[in-house]
């Protein structure tokens, strides 16, 4: 079995004499980083995951290697201000972990430092989440270059608490992105990187051009006046730069609408309708106005609606007969369906259909709710996701018909039994788990002595049939305080086996994959927690844990691989503890990577 530290390693690695290291800032997110300007990034589908973890006493594992993507720089100086990582569906990354960034040039498979930062992770972040490193200050990068950026864990946690698998996807076509690669181990990464060309990573790097375009580079702005602002390249000779400015909507023959203007950094610029504006700085530096200046970057806005309504003129002309990009009236209502046009294109729905997504509801009266029906997505016939139109989800809370359930449109499951709305179709006939004919607004639909997620997910007996039920109820019964019956013998279980008896269930964390979600989100299980969201302490089982997995204390999660972790004996111990009324003392003993035939040693 493999050690996983959770200490700095003691070995550190030189990287580079032209290596400086500073300390940047982590954060990371659940919303990925918006792409402006000159930012390169790849938020492909994913087509697959590359762990992740600190192993200082492993360097031939690609899992702790230094974990990076190339990429190629356009035709003009940027600047690198932060890089992200996606971390993959599920998965997370619990704190603390210092991490170095190496950024280097890269030719074939080799990888030419040119500088790192250090950075400090003090907050786990949550389930597929976006890691960001950004750097003390933005570094400077030559055009037309071919570019490799990696993170290295330079210390870590346990795996079991929380290690990141980063999100990959398929090879993109993109002239800027190049491959994933791998480099070095244990910690480190070295000078040499090991290609996969046929994945990239999702990432994404914000870029910014030295002279800090406003509006940044693409924008969409408002038709009118528009303030252009810049930085100026610093002078090359004294203090004092000059700056001629061009504009037009024509990118390769601008106009100069300023000459050798000194020290100037904005300048006003109209752009009176629908159009793609360009625009650029150029810049004498060296201490006179005289002479060819340092050509600056062409950057461009856009502003989509000529008459500056709120609606665009692309809405405008595909909504009016004759089209027109300004004609159609902002406070009109041309289909009756209480959105006026303005109301209808910040809602994205049609003002010529009041019934845009067909649910049989008219657009207005979805978005505010009407009598029982809440308020529900224009746009989408279908708002919770539960397989049922809009229309038919009437919220009473009674079952009429098949067009009119009494569900709640924007509740997945009514009826807060673990079943969605669109499998529970009250046939009175259970098919599948998918069409399981219990009623959406009854959570124990043949009244028997569990709910009808649990007779289907786990007992699976019929949900439709009381004589079809398991042997004890779900939910069970909160415990008492009682410790058990004094007057009769304890009862003894032993529960003896591996890694999965040790028990790696996650107890805390709000990812679908843990106790906690299943108990306070999900609430299923409500036997586990109290009132207060507290963990349910069975005072009647007496847990007692050896080899692993230790403890000797009354039941509750947390006898698992750690104090946030449980296994088999949580719920067994529940399901015992109510069937005895005698006192009950389970014994676990436990630990992974064990076999019969050798640590057990069999006779023969």
């Amino acid at each position: 079995m493999k050690t996983h530290f959770t200490a700095l390693s003691a070995l550190t690695v030189a990287l580079c004499l032209v290596a400086q290291v500073h300390a940047g800032t982590f954060s990371s997110s659940t919303t990925a980083p918006a792409v402006n300007g000159a930012d390169i990034s790849n938020f492909a589908a994913q087509s697959g995951t590359d762990k992740w973890f600190y192993e200082s006493g492993d360097g031939a594992n690609a899992a702790n290697a230094a974990k990076g993507q190339t990429f190629i720089t356009g035709t003009t100086v940027v600047n690198l201000k932060a890089l992200t990582y996606k971390i993959s569906t599920g998965n997370m990354k619990a704190q603390p972990t210092t991490y170095t960034v190496r950024l280097g040039t890269v030719s074939g498979t080799t990888f030419s430092l040119l500088t790192s930062e250090a950075f400090s992770q003090t907050v786990s972040t949550a389930t597929g989440a976006y890691m960001t490193w950004r750097f003390t200050t933005p570094i400077t990068l030559q055009p037309s270059t071919t570019y490799g950026i990696d993170v290295v864990m330079n210390s870590g946690v346990a795996y079991t608490t929380g290690i990141p698998y980063l999100s990959v996807s398929a090879n993109v076509t993109n002239a800027r992105i190049g491959s994933l690669y791998d480099s070095g181990g244990a910690g480190a990464g070295n000078n040499t990187v090991t290609l996969t060309t046929a994945e990239d990573r999702v990432f994404h790097l914000d870029l910014e051009d030295p002279q800090a375009p406003s509006p940044i580079d693409g924008a969409t702005v408002p038709a009118g006046s528009v303030v252009l602002g810049w930085t100026n390249y610093p002078a090359t000779t004294g203090t004092d730069v000059w700056v001629d400015v061009w504009y037009g909507t024509n990118a390769s023959a601008l106009t100069k609408v300023v000459s050798a203007s000194q020290n100037l950094t904005t300048h006003t610029v109209s752009a009176p309708t629908a159009a793609t504006y360009y625009w650029r700085v150029d810049t004498y530096r060296n201490g006179v106005p005289t002479g060819t200046p340092f050509a600056g970057t062409r950057f461009d806005f856009i502003v989509t609606d000529t008459d500056a309504d709120g609606m665009p003129d692309a809405f405008e002309l595909l909504h009016t007969t004759p089209a027109s990009g300004t004609s159609l009236a902002p406070g009109d209502d041309l289909d009756s369906d209480g959105l006026t046009n303005l109301q209808e294109y910040t809602r994205g729905t049609l003002p010529l259909d009041s019934d845009t997504d067909n649910d049989t509801l008219l657009d207005g009266p979805e978005l505010t709710g009407v009598g029982s029906r809440p308020p529900t997505v224009p746009t989408d016939s279908d708002t919770d996701n539960d397989g049922l139109n809009d229309g038919v989800e009437s919220n009473t809370g009674i079952w009429v018909s098949t067009s009119n359930r009494g569900t709640n449109p924007t509740k997945t499951d009514t009826d807060s039994d673990g079943l969605s709305d669109g499998a529970e179709n009250n046939s009175g006939t259970y098919v599948s788990e998918t069409n399981t004919g219990t009623s959406p607004v009854s959570k124990n639909t043949d009244g028997d002595n569990a709910e009808d997620w649990y007779e289907v997910a786990a007992s699976y007996t019929n949900p439709t049939q009381a004589a079809s039920k398991p042997n004890i109820p779900y939910p069970l019964p909160d415990p008492d305080a009682s410790t058990g019956s004094g007057t009769k013998p304890v009862k003894v279980f032993i529960l003896s086996g591996q890694s999965n008896m040790v028990g790696f269930g996650r107890v805390a964390g709000t990812g679908n994959d843990t106790l906690q979600s299943l108990t306070q989100t999900e609430k299923k299980f409500p036997n586990l927690i109290t009132s207060t969201n507290a963990w349910t302490v069975r005072q009647d089982v007496l847990y007692r844990g050896v080899i692993s997995a230790l403890g000797d204390a009354p039941l509750d999660p947390g006898f698992g691989e750690s104090t946030d972790s449980f296994g088999p004996e949580l719920g067994f111990g529940h399901a015992v503890g109510y069937i005895h009324d005698e006192p009950v003392l389970i014994i676990k003993a436990s630990i992974g990577n064990r076999s019969l035939g050798w640590d057990y040693l069999p006779p023969g």
